[in-house]
């Protein structure tokens, strides 16, 4: 995936290199076309020799360190370098980086192609530094030496010197160059491994990178001829190169003296090397027509064999460089339709940018001449007198990139639409043929990518996006024509229903006036607010085509009864129970388990992990992952537990702790001892007063729910909270009617605080659901309430007693990423503002439990942000919402399929 996207983007900076540089290209061609062809053709045919010698001085340089490289491998690779560097600035670390990562897929090893590319600069910057010697000897002769051309060649020499202390400290002094590679191994954990998934570099990458590296060293030491051998292979490159600028001057009736052809050359390939813009673009130029000229070369000569030159070393190699990445192990494309995966977000990127070239010319006028040369080639081009409706093309093309790059299904129906009505547009009234063949480009390309195109979208939102898009247009249509009519007739114009209406269309669609002038205040007032009604209408008919799927009814009854026998059967965690609540729908696998989620905004959230057979774990996981993809949804695996997290890894999620859920052992809890007198005490004092607990089995009377209404609505009053929703259950008549509850009666019988109790069927432990008191509570009721709560499920033979999560308390180890974490626990320490966190963390410790850590399991760290959000919409409920009339889905109360018998330890 990460392969695709980094292809794509070069695609894309190979289209803006091109187009950017369009003018400069036709230039080139121009001034080519003006040569004798004779010579061009032959100094074409030396420049490519020169390429294939290029080539064979990096198969020398790596040899030279051991790798044993062949030609067919080395040429795609030195090609696509060359694109690389011309597109993305770093000084060549672009093409170095290709080439390592081209002879490590190839089993090489990084280090040693590291230190071949190292020999092969050595080579390189040596050849040239001699013919740098003789060119600074010319220019001191003829007294133009200039600053700029002695300080690069320091420069030269300096950045020689440096890389050969590096092979040398290799050969000579091993210990020191580990001791660096380690000090650079800490140094880029300690900065980058925060921000990461995973470590950057495995913790052997400097004891394995260090010997790899000073094993080609110690080659390269060895073998010293083989590195002579490799500069004789570059300095018969650049003879050749020089060769091919001979010839260019030649194809312009002008015979260049040696000394000023070697120092033109070299003065041009030292700018190359040591110029800060991306291969030297636009500075070599300058520099080589100056040093030409103050040599004696005429200036239109000296000008014309320049670009000349550029054009057969740069722009030949860049433009075949890139139609070679594929040749490259990095961009190699895997069997199977891959090439369609790149293809869409080639396509998305492309639209987007096209997108983006609309805006920046609506809202950057000073760079509005510079752009409009891209723009004229885009079918979306709007001519600068409509700023409004170039900005909205704009941003409306935006969206729809994003939509295709998420392949949805109606974005891409509306943009090939578009292509075909445009490319009729082009044929029967502009007559640009130019912009047909690249509307038809687009539309073919799209179709040919139709079964990519899968996502679904909701299509209920589409039929609330079409009646608001009409009733828009109709208010448009009344508004335009009967304000034509109205101030036309009041102020004496003709009034034309057809033409009003076709005004009135072309603002609301296009928004720009095509010939209605309006000469009052209420003119512009009407004007403007059709461009409104039209913006309003067609981007939230755009935003709701790009709505996800959305779940607008309940689970059935079948469902939810289907879902009830597998909970039954399978289910060995806390929140077994909780999956059977209204508020969940359910998937189910083929394999027989069932996940149960709901949906916020985008984001599928489960609770929980599949419940189901175990061998049915990771093959339900990716069911619902291809689920979840079809409707556009991003799965998350909220409060997941430890048993299956490398299932979760092997499938591409990602881990992020939640807390830690807080498990009593049974057999152990006793009331003896130092360590219990805390609670044992506050027990005792509330026997001796006469608390009692009593568990009501259900089915639970009216009467006792209302009173426990009194205490669960005094304890939100005190907590200034509300009903939550699907993490936990809430205050419902009948589902508290239909489980077991645990109530404290204060000595003259008045409930004082309750909690009811659930069960995890195929586990022999308990736990509780809600838990509330009154504000007035006696102190140390709820201690009472779990030590007499824990003494009952002992008699009951239950194992264990869960006491339910602890968010963000403690750190996890085994998370991807630490930054994260260590935020969360930042929260975890200062944010008792929102959240008791600390309070409920020593609450539960104080009975000694056992410490479970839950996960929240999710796809890629770019979705966190609106898995957050999720994860809030879904735990406040849409009634809590001030949102909630747009968000129309029902609010159901909870569950009424659940069991209705006294609970018994499981055997």
């Amino acid at each position: 995936m990460f392969r695709r996207l980094i292809y794509s983007i070069l695609i894309v900076a190979f289209v803006w290199v091109i187009f950017s540089r369009s003018s400069e290209i036709s230039l080139l061609a121009e001034t080519l076309t003006e040569g004798n062809w004779d010579w061009v053709f032959a100094a074409t045919a030396v420049e490519i020799l020169y390429l294939f010698f290029f080539a064979f001085a990096y198969l020398a340089a790596f040899y030279t360190v051991e790798i044993k490289a062949r030609f067919g491998e080395i040429f795609p690779v030195m090609l696509g370098s060359m694109f690389v560097n011309a597109v993305a600035p770093g000084g060549g670390v672009a093409g170095i980086a290709l080439f390592v990562d081209d002879q490590s897929r190839r089993g090489h090893s990084g280090a040693r192609a590291t230190a071949g590319m190292v020999v092969h600069m050595i080579a390189d910057f040596s050849s040239l530094t001699l013919i740098l010697i003789l060119s600074m000897t010319y220019l001191f002769i003829w007294d133009s030496l200039p600053s700029y051309v002695v300080i690069g060649s320091l420069v030269l020499c300096l950045i020689t010197g440096v890389l050969s202390a590096i092979l040398i400290t290799g050969w000579k002094a091993p210990v020191f160059l580990e001791r660096t590679f380690r000090w650079i191994q800490k140094t880029l954990s300690r900065l980058v491994n925060p921000f990461m998934r995973e470590p950057l570099l495995p913790e052997d990458w400097a004891a394995k990178s260090s010997s790899e590296f000073i094993g080609a060293s110690q080659a390269f030491g060895k073998n010293p001829r083989r590195l002579l051998r490799t500069a004789l292979l570059m300095m018969l490159t650049h003879l050749m190169a020089i060769g091919g600028l001979f010839m260019l001057f030649l194809a312009f009736d002008y015979r260049i003296g040696i000394g000023q052809l070697v120092t033109t050359y070299a003065v041009g390939i030292l700018t190359w090397i040591v110029s800060p813009a991306p291969q030297g673009t636009g500075v070599i130029e300058g520099a080589m027509v100056l040093t030409a000229t103050t040599l004696g070369v005429p200036w239109n000569v000296a000008i014309t064999a320049t670009l000349a030159f550029r054009g057969l070393t740069f722009w030949l190699p860049v433009i075949w460089g890139f139609f070679m990445l594929r040749r490259v192990k990095t961009f190699e494309p895997s069997p199977g339709p891959e090439w369609e995966e790149g293809s869409v977000q080639v396509v998305a990127l492309l639209i987007g940018w096209l997108g983006l070239i609309n805006i920046l010319m609506s809202v950057a006028p000073s760079a509005h001449d510079q752009l409009v040369v891209l723009g004229r080639i885009s079918p979306f081009f709007v001519p600068y007198e409509f700023p409004i409706t170039e900005f909205l093309t704009g941003l409306a093309l935006m969206i729809a990139a994003n939509g295709l790059w998420r392949r949805k299904r109606v974005i891409w129906m509306l943009m090939i639409a578009s292509l075909l009505l445009l490319s009729g547009f082009f044929i029967l009234v502009s007559e640009r043929y130019d912009l047909v063949f690249v509307s038809l480009g687009l539309a073919i390309w799209l179709i040919v990518l139709n079964p990519k195109f899968t996502i679904a979208s909701d299509m209920s939102s589409i039929r609330v996006g079409l009646v608001v898009a009409a009733a828009g247009l109709a208010l448009a249509l009344v508004l335009g024509v009967g304000g034509v009519y109205f101030l036309g007739n009041q102020y004496g114009y003709e009034y034309d229903l057809a033409a009003a209406a076709n005004q009135t269309l072309v603002m609301f669609s296009q928004f720009y006036n095509p010939g209605l002038e309006p000469i009052l205040n209420a003119g512009i007032y009407l004007i403007t607010g059709i461009y409104l009604l039209g913006a309003f209408s067609l981007g939230f008919l755009l935003m709701m085509a790009m709505r996800p799927v959305q779940i607008w009814r309940p689970a059935t009854f079948e469902e939810r009864s289907r879902a009830k026998r597998i909970v039954e059967k399978f289910g060995r965690s806390s929140l077994a129970y909780l999956t059977l609540f209204e508020d969940k729908a359910y998937f189910f696998s083929m394999g027989g388990s069932v996940i149960a989620y709901t949906v916020q905004s985008r984001v599928a959230l489960t609770l929980g992990d599949p419940i189901g057979p175990e061998d049915d774990f990771s093959p339900s996981i990716k069911d619902f992952r291809v689920f979840c993809a079809q409707n556009d949804w991003v799965p998350a695996f909220c409060m997941a537990l430890p048993n299956h997290i490398n299932n979760y890894r092997s499938l591409g999620f990602d881990a992020m702790c939640l807390g830690h859920e807080a498990v009593v052992n049974l057999e152990d809890f006793k009331l003896e001892g130092n360590a219990n007198k805390s609670f044992r005490k506050r027990f005792n004092r509330l026997s001796r007063e006469g608390f009692r607990l009593v568990i009501h089995e259900p089915p639970v009377s009216s009467a006792l729910l209302e009173k426990l209404r009194n205490v669960s609505d005094e304890w939100l009053s005190m907590t200034k909270g509300s009903e939550k929703r699907f993490f936990l259950g809430s205050f419902d008549v009948e589902y508290l009617r239909s489980g077991p509850i645990a109530v404290v009666y204060e000595p003259d019988g008045d409930a004082t605080a309750f909690t009811n109790i659930v069960p995890e069927f195929q586990l022999n432990e308990i736990t509780i659901d809600l838990m509330r008191r009154k504000p007035n509570t006696e102190s140390g009721a709820m201690d009472f309430l779990f030590v007499t709560l824990f003494m009952w499920a002992q008699e009951k033979g239950f194992a264990t007693f869960n006491l339910g999560l602890c968010a963000l308390s403690a750190l996890c180890e085994d998370v991807s990423l630490p930054i994260v974490q260590r935020g969360l626990s930042w929260f975890y320490d200062h944010g008792s503002w929102i959240y008791h966190f600390k309070g409920v963390f020593e609450f539960k410790d104080k009975f000694h439990p056992s410490w479970t850590p839950q996960y929240l399991m999710y796809p890629s760290i770019v979705n966190l942000p609106e898995i957050w959000f999720a994860m809030i919409l879904a735990n406040a409920g849409a009634d809590d919402l001030p949102w909630k009339f747009i968000m129309r889905k029902p609010s159901p109360s909870q569950p009424s399929v659940m069991l209705s018998q006294p609970l018994d330890a499981q055997t």
